[in-house]
Parts: structure tokens; C-alpha cells; sequence
């Protein structure tokens, strides 16, 4: 479906949109010592298919407006 925002501006969804999915990993030491204890730790996290907001201009109608819609365009470390 397409929303008119305004006579300029229009916002529409996309049915062919992923959802995005992370993936994480933690390593996790702790050494306990007399007075107190050590905790040493790391972790890594991959996101795939980042839901991101594309817009940009195009006709419609035979006019020129603004949009705005979301897609997976993205991937994060």
C-alpha cells in the first residue's frame, strides 16, 4: 500500500522484506584469585540482512515526490 504523507511525499512498504537475524558468540574466563577474582571476556555478533530506510525521489502519477521504504541492504560486525 502506498501512504500519502503529504501531495509531495509518499511512504510505501516491501513485501519482499527479510528478517534480520544476529548471530553471537562470548567467551567468558574467570579465575578466582585470594583477595578478589579475574574475569577476562570478548565477544563477536554478525547481523545479516539489516532492515534499512531507503529514500530518494520518483515519479508517480506524472509528478515527482518523495519516498521512503525500508529494505535489506545492510550486514553488520
Amino acid at each position: 500500500f502506498i501512504e500519502y504523507r503529504s501531495t509531495n511525499n509518499v511512504s510505501f512498504g516491501n513485501p519482499a522484506l527479510r528478517p534480520q537475524f544476529t548471530n553471537g558468540l562470548e567467551f567468558n574466563y574467570q579465575y578466582t584469585l585470594e583477595k578478589g577474582f579475574l574475569s577476562l571476556e570478548t565477544y563477536y555478533r554478525a547481523t545479516s540482512d539489516i532492515i534499512t530506510r531507503l529514500s530518494g525521489t520518483m515519479e508517480l502519477n506524472g509528478k515527482q515526490v518523495f519516498y521512503s521504504t525500508e529494505m535489506n541492504a545492510d550486514r553488520d560486525q
